[in-house]
Formats: structure tokens, sequence, C-alpha cells
């Protein structure tokens, strides 16, 4: 049951994922155990499940454990009272059945490869503690014995490191006289942390290394599941893997194991008493498609209900999305496009990947795309031709979007100056455009931070789009008897806005008026505005963090 006091709602598991804790205390469980009947009505031998951060992964591999972990005894029949796997399973031979190795990858330190690596022999330490009942035992023979003896003192070299997972499945293994279950959650987090970084391809390696002999022709695995935000492809990390099931955010199996269905909701927000909040739950929470299910998000959800049903942003303040950040901040035309369309409501047709390889990821516009719906940030619908409709599913997303266009204009909050900058624009002020443009510039960019005209494009796109209520702002598109560098289209309330950008290096000869005003004949010239309405046309030309505007 969900209680209500006058400070907040009890009993929500709210930041919590360990199955036995929350069934232990009593605390409010979205009944999720018919996942643990769909895997083992398989006869799969590895599973790769990929869904955005805090969409209940953890809980599920959790739940796992609890059911299927050999260690747990007789304990285990109370935590599944009630719930649907046991009118699935009455009578399973599976429960308690296996010894079973958890490893959970989203705690490890990501300051540096050697933290990485420290922090990844504290975890295999651990792990390898809870089996110290293990070390003298004369079922394991005594070269294992010795090198759990390395593992548990922290003396294994890199090498015994990396097969250190392995090594366990096959210690357990003689112990018990049964194969192993591995479940191993946020096997990618160590890459995507690193990406853009020069450990980016070691630490790739480090994770193949610890994952492939463990899965791969292991004779004492009877089966794992590894869970990640991102499909990593199987030349990256699963070389070789061929008994390896992927269900990635467009597969239809296990689509509602993951996230909150409508239904679910309304039994919880039924249980808070307030069943009348699934409007504003469906406005800013909702929205995801998983296969064929529409979900919600299960931690926004939580905080929502815990919060006294305060609708603002939970999910998009958690963690921390570097791939996603770096592939924003490179974004080519098309996909700063894109992301202007998608941070304003509206939608995009593209090509999906569910597959990145890391080594050779650029900041293409499907690959850009493709993670942004991998990770939750867009919501893919079936379209025509093998493409997909991608849009924000929620208000608290279309918000994050935004504030990440606002990114691409300045690290920190920039926003009085953007909008300064926008009604500067609008208004035919070019003393005051330029002031805010350059106090961006001052104080939230390095000397080295634009290099090229694509860049300067982002960052005045990024400060437009966040500011220029009733304006269609869009780059890089044809107009005209050319292709403008920026539009802002009005709605009829206001003159539309066009900037043509030019970029002087410390060599260049030119002077930025001069500059200028090249960019204001071209936009002239080429008939930029026209289809615009009444329209102001605009030079811009930047030389480092210096910046001239002149208008006709």
């Amino acid at each position: 049951m969900v209680e209500e006091d006058s400070d907040n709602m009890k009993g929500l598991p709210i930041g919590e994922d360990n199955f036995r804790y929350i069934r232990d205390k009593g605390l409010f469980y979205v009944d999720k155990s018919a996942f643990i009947d769909r895997i083992l009505a398989n006869d799969s031998r590895v599973y790769l499940f990929t869904r955005p951060r805090r969409f209940g992964k953890s809980m599920n591999l959790s739940m796992l454990d609890a059911y299927l972990n050999i260690g747990y005894g007789s304990r285990a029949k109370a935590w599944f009272d009630g719930l649907e796997i046991t009118r699935l399973r009455p009578e399973d031979p599976n429960r308690g059945a296996y010894p079973v190795i958890l490893l959970n990858m989203k705690n490890i330190s990501v300051d540096s490869e050697k933290d990485a690596k420290e922090s990844f022999r504290d975890m295999v330490a651990t792990m390898y503690g809870r089996y110290d009942f293990m070390k003298d035992s004369d079922r394991i023979d005594s070269a294992m014995r010795n090198r759990f003896s390395e593992y548990t003192g922290k003396t294994a070299d890199d090498s015994t490191l990396t097969n250190s997972l392995w090594n366990l499945s096959m210690m357990l293994h003689a112990y018990y006289g049964k194969r192993v279950v591995i479940l191993v959650d946020e096997y990618d987090n160590l890459i995507n942390s690193f990406y853009g970084r020069p450990e980016q391809e070691s630490m790739l390696r480090f994770v193949r290394n610890i994952l492939s002999p463990a899965l791969k022709s292991n004779d004492s695995l009877q089966f794992a599941v590894v869970t990640g935000v991102m499909q990593i492809t199987k030349e990256s990390i699963f070389s070789g893997l061929n008994n390896m099931v992927v269900y990635n955010i467009l597969s239809r199996d296990f689509a509602d194991m993951f996230g909150f269905t409508g239904s679910e909701v309304e039994a919880i927000l039924a249980e808070a008493n307030h069943p009348e909040k699934i409007g504003t739950a469906k406005e800013w929470y909702d929205g995801y498609r998983f296969g064929e299910a529409e979900v919600y998000n299960p931690w926004s959800i939580l905080r929502y209900v815990g919060s006294d049903f305060e609708a603002k942003p939970y999910w998009v303040d958690t963690g921390s999305d570097t791939v996603l950040k770096g592939m924003i901040r490179d974004a080519d035309d098309e996909s700063c496009n894109a992301m202007v369309t998608l941070a304003r409501g509206g939608s995009v047709l593209f090509e999906i990947n569910p597959e990145t390889t890391f080594e050779h990821l650029r900041a293409t516009s499907s690959d850009l795309m493709s993670i942004l719906a991998m990770s939750g940030y867009l919501n893919a619908v079936p379209a025509e031709d093998g493409m997909y409709r991608l849009s924000a599913p929620n208000n608290e997303v279309r918000g994050e979007l935004e504030r990440q266009m606002l990114s691409l204009a300045a690290p920190n909050n920039a926003r009085r100056l953007a909008r300064d900058f926008n009604d500067a624009l609008i208004g035919g002020d070019t003393a005051g455009a330029e002031d805010a443009i350059g106090e961006i510039l001052m104080r939230h960019f390095g000397s080295l931070a634009l290099t090229n005209e694509g860049e300067y494009r982002n960052l005045l796109a990024g400060l437009l789009v966040a500011t220029a209520s009733g304006y269609d702002v869009s780059v890089e598109r044809e107009a005209g008897i050319g292709r403008f560098d920026i539009r802002m289209l009005s709605n009829g309330h206001g003159p539309s806005v066009v900037i043509e950008v030019k970029i002087l290096g410390s060599g260049d000869s030119d002077d930025l008026e001069a500059a200028a005003r090249k960019g204001l004949e071209q936009a002239r010239a080429r008939k930029y505005g026209h289809g615009a309405g009444d329209v102001r046309l605009y030079g811009m030309a930047f030389r480092g963090k210096t910046v001239r505007l002149v208008d006709s």
C-alpha cells in the first residue's frame, strides 16, 4: 500500500532497485515477475536487453537473482508470494536452483582508465568475497584456490582481472555441481562514459575481455542476461557470440517488461488516492514506445507521486549522457535542424540503427537520432520504407531537448543573454545583438572552443531555439537561389530574420566589418528572404570571440 502523510508519499521505492529489499520492507512494487517466466520459457544462452537508464533494468536483474539464486534458500519464497510468477510457475524446479553471479557495472569509477580498473578490481574483490566459503574447499583445485586469493586480495594483474567473471563461474560450477547464471547490469557504462576520450578504445577492449570469455564457449554457463543502454555491435564487444539474442526498444518481445504501462500507472495513482492525476502524468512522463507497447518513464512516475504530484523534470536530471552531449556538440547541419524541430514538439523521419560502433562513431544524423531514440530522448514509431517517425515523447524530454539546444550555445546558463540576442535581432538592434553574443563568447567559451562556420551556426541555433517563441528556426536550408545559414521564420507576429555567417581566421586580411558586409550582400543577392514575408537580413562575422553584425 502507498500511505500518505503531510510530508511525503510513503512506501515508494524511490531510487531503490534491490528487489529483495523492496519485498522485505513491503514497499510498493509494480509486478514485473512475468519477466522471469519469459526468460525461462526461452532456450537462449545469452540475452541482451537495451533500454534507457532508470527504466527497470537493474530491478529485473535483481528479481532474477532473487528467484534463481541457490544461496537464498527458503527465504526466497516469501519474496514472490502474490506475484504473477507464482501463478505462472506454482511448482518451478528453477526456483533457487542455480549459482548466480550478479555484476553491476554502473557504479564503476570513470575519472580515468586507472581509476576504472581499480574500481572494477574492488568490485571483483567484493564479488568473490560473497563466496569466501569456497576458498578452502577441496571441490575446487589448488590453482583456482590461489586465483581466488588473488581476487579477494586485489593482487590480480589486468589479464587475470578481466577473466574474473569466467573464473568465478567455473569455481561455482565446480563447488555446486550446477551451471551458473550470469547477470551483468549496464555493461556499456564504461564505454559510454569514456566516449570521445583517449581511453575510449582501451575501455572497449577492457569490457570485451571481461564479457567475452564468460559468455562465449563457457561450459559452466547455464544462461546469461546482460543489460545496457545501447546495443554496441557484436564485432565490438560480443565477437563470435552466436548464441545471443537482442531485445532493444524496437523489439516486440519483452516490450512491456521495462517501464510502466498505462494500466500500471493508473493502479499506482489509484493506490495513492489521486486517480485524477493521470492526465498530467501522461503529458509529462508517457509517450515511450518499446516494440508495440506504450509505456511511461517509471523513475519519473515514482518521483512524481513521491513529490506530492509536482510535475517537473526528474529523469533528465539523473546521470550524465557523455555520448549524447558530445554528439550534439559536434552535430552537423541536418542533425541541428532535426534537433530544432524536436525541441519545438515536431517530428522527423529517420532510419534507426540500434547498433552503434563506438570506435568509429561520428555525429552523423543517423547516429545521433539512433542514440537519442535508444537512450530515451525520442519516441520511435515505424513509418514507411523502414524509416521511423521520431518525436519527443513528453513534456519532460521536450524541455531537455530545448536545454540541450541551448547547451550548443553555452555550457552554462546563458538563457538571459540568449533572450537579449533574440530580441535585439527581431528589433533591428545590431549593437545589442553584438553585445549579447560577444558576452556569451567571452563568458562561456575558451579561445579554441569554436573553430569553423558550422560550430558558430550551431551556437546561434542553440541560442535562438531556446528563446525564439513564435518562430521556426532552421539551419542551412534552401531559399531563393541558395542556402541560408540561419533563418527565424515568423508566425506573423513579428519580422522574420535571416543571418549569413562569415568566419575569419587570425591570418585573414579582411576586417570584421567587411566580412559582415559580404554576408549581408550574399543574403540580398541570393534572395534568402524569399517567402519569409517581412524579413530582416543580417550579415554576421566572427573572428574568435569578436563579432560584427550589420543589417540593411
